[in-house]
C-alpha cells in the first residue's frame, strides 16, 4: 500500500519484545547467575512477572546489577536460547508486509557491546531488526513519528508494557505472549488477549487483512499495491 501523493509505502506495524518473548532470557540469566554466585538459585519457571526477578532469586539489588553487568559485558546476550515458534511469527509478520519493531528494556547502565550483541542475536534468530527500540518507555517516542492507526499487534511478555501500548495504539493492539513466566496472567481491560505462538498465526493474518481494508477506506489518498 502506497500513498498516492508521496509514493511512500504505508505498512501496518507489529512489535515483539525480545527478552522473555522471543528468547529465554530468564532461564539463561539464572544459569549464569548460579555460576557467578556458585550457588543454586530458584528455578525461573516458578517466577511470574508481577514480582521483581531479583526478589524472586533472593539477590540484593546491587549484587543483581553487578551480575547483569557481567552478563552483558561477557556477551551472554549472543547465546540466549531462541523461542523458535515465536520467531516464526515475527517472520510471518514480515512476509505479510508488516513493519516489524523489536523492543527491549533500556539497561540500567549502557554498554558499547549491548547493541552489536543484540543485533548478533537477532541475525542468529533470523528476524528483521529495524527498528530496534531500547527505551523502557519503548512505544511513546516512536509513536510520535507514526500514525497510531498503523499499530495492529504488539506482542510483549510483561503485561505492564501492554498497558503502555494500549494507551497509545488502542486497547486491542497489545497481546500478552504466553510464556512460562506469565502463566498467572488473566485477560482484563488492559490487554484482552494472552496468546501462544500457534494462536498468533491466524491473529496476524486477520489483523493485517482488516487493517488493509480499513486503513485504505479511512485514508482515500492511499492506493493498494498488489504483491
Amino acid at each position: 500500500m502506497k500513498c498516492t501523493t508521496c509514493s511512500r509505502e504505508i505498512k501496518p506495524i507489529v512489535a515483539f519484545d525480545i527478552d522473555g518473548t522471543l528468547g529465554d532470557y530468564h532461564g539463561h540469566f539464572t544459569k549464569f547467575a548460579e555460576m557467578y554466585l556458585q550457588r543454586k538459585l530458584p528455578h525461573p519457571a516458578k517466577w511470574h512477572s508481577k514480582q521483581e526477578f531479583s526478589d524472586y532469586l533472593a539477590i540484593e539489588k546491587e549484587e543483581y546489577r553487578r551480575i547483569k553487568l557481567a552478563y552483558r559485558q561477557g556477551g551472554l546476550k549472543r547465546s540466549m536460547p531462541i523461542y523458535e515458534p515465536m520467531i516464526a511469527r515475527v517472520q510471518q509478520a514480515a512476509r505479510e508486509g508488516c513493519e516489524v519493531w523489536l523492543t527491549t528494556t533500556r539497561p540500567w547502565m549502557s554498554h558499547n557491546n549491548l547493541h552489536p550483541d543484540t543485533r548478533f542475536w537477532l541475525d542468529r534468530a533470523g528476524v528483521p531488526s529495524d527498528p530496534l527500540l531500547y527505551d523502557a518507555e519503548r512505544y511513546q517516542g516512536r509513536a510520535q513519528a507514526t500514525d497510531p492507526e498503523r499499530g495492529i499487534l504488539f506482542g510483549d511478555a510483561p503485561p505492564e508494557q501492554g498497558e503502555a501500548a494500549s494507551n497509545i495504539f488502542g486497547v486491542e493492539v497489545p497481546v500478552i505472549a504466553a510464556t512460562t513466566y506469565n502463566r498467572w496472567f488473566r485477560p482484563g481491560s488492559v490487554s484482552p488477549l494472552a496468546v501462544n505462538a500457534a494462536m498468533l498465526s491466524p491473529l496476524i493474518q486477520m489483523r493485517v487483512s482488516r487493517w488493509r481494508a480499513g486503513y485504505n477506506h479511512l485514508h482515500p489518498g492511499l492506493d493498494t499495491i498488489a504483491g
